[in-house]
């Protein structure tokens, strides 16, 4: 199992239990939902013995009214926490993890401002929908000047 996998585990049952959810609970809320997760599944699921499909991952986020990528993506109690992604090679934040996920920024951007903000925006273009526009914007780390 990859990084975002162990994530998700690990995500799922800090989740389930700050809702004050068992695993039969949220199965229930599950098949009430018209989808199937037994709870031995949802316990697999979490000790890391059981992949999530990406039908899974959706019907969790709905059944535990988060987005999807709560489940997803690395959580650290502070945001310039190394993380990591299954398929990325490096460690980044955990912020710059977010804002990729959330579309804001893409992992990789060029050093020059100008080539910057045009990978910011390439990426939001390819990343959202169009009628999710949102204004470009360089982020800026710390030392930067």
């Amino acid at each position: 199992m990859g990084a975002t996998g162990r994530d998700v585990a690990l995500n799922l049952k800090r989740i389930r239990t700050a809702a004050g959810l068992t695993q039969a609970e949220l199965s229930a809320r599950i098949g009430d939902l018209g989808y199937k997760i037994l709870p031995a599944s949802i316990g697999k699921i979490e000790t890391q013995d059981r992949r999530v499909e990406v039908d899974d991952l959706m019907v969790l986020s709905v059944a535990l009214n988060v987005s999807p990528l709560s489940l997803l993506l690395p959580w650290t109690a502070r945001p310039r926490l190394q993380a990591s992604v299954t398929g990325w090679t490096r460690h980044e934040t955990s912020e710059a993890l977010w804002r990729w996920g959330t579309g804001d920024q893409p992992l990789e951007m060029s050093e020059q401002l100008e080539d910057a903000e045009s990978d910011v925006s390439v990426f939001r273009d390819h990343s959202l929908p169009a009628w999710l526009s949102v204004a470009v914007t360089v982020p800026t780390y710390p030392g930067d000047s």
